[in-house]
C-alpha cells in the first residue's frame, strides 16, 4: 500500500483500491449487479462514503428532461463510479465497439452535465470486469 502522503488523490485511490479488491476476490464472469453488491460491502469495510443508484437529472438546451440518468455510485459526494461487466474487451467474440466502456462509454454531454452539477461530480471512475 502506498503511504497517503504520496497519493495525489486519496478519494479516487480509495475507490480504485476497493474496486481492485472486489475484482481480485470475485474475478470475472459475473453480472454487474454482483460486482455492485460486493463493492457496497467493500466501501463499508473501507469507510468509503457512498450513495448507491443515484438518479441525476439531465438537461437539454437548458430544459430538464422528464427522464434521468442513474449512477451506480457516487462516493465522497463527488466521485461517480460506474460498473461495466463485459464478456470481452477485444478480439473474436468481443462485444461490439459501441458497447465498450472506452472513450465515449459515458457521453461527453452527460460528462459535462455531471461536472457542472452542484455539488460538482469531479471524476468518473469505471470498474470494468471482463472475461479475458
Amino acid at each position: 500500500m502506498i503511504p497517503s502522503a504520496h497519493v495525489r488523490d486519496p478519494q479516487t485511490y480509495a475507490v480504485i483500491g476497493a474496486s481492485m479488491e472486489v475484482f481480485n476476490e470475485l474475478g470475472s464472469g459475473f453480472l454487474e449487479r454482483v460486482y455492485m453488491e460486493a463493492l457496497t460491502i467493500e466501501f463499508l469495510t473501507r469507510s468509503v462514503p457512498y450513495l448507491r443508484e443515484v438518479e441525476l437529472s439531465v438537461v437539454y438546451k437548458g430544459k430538464p428532461l422528464p427522464c434521468s440518468y442513474r449512477a451506480d455510485f457516487i462516493c465522497f459526494g463527488e466521485l461517480l463510479v460506474e460498473i461495466k461487466a463485459l464478456t470481452k474487451l477485444s478480439g473474436i467474440g468481443a462485444v461490439p465497439n459501441h458497447q465498450l466502456p472506452e472513450g465515449n462509454w459515458l457521453s461527453k454531454s452527460l460528462t459535462d452535465q455531471l461536472r457542472r452539477r452542484k455539488p460538482r461530480i469531479r471524476t468518473i471512475c469505471p470498474l470494468i470486469c471482463a472475461n479475458l
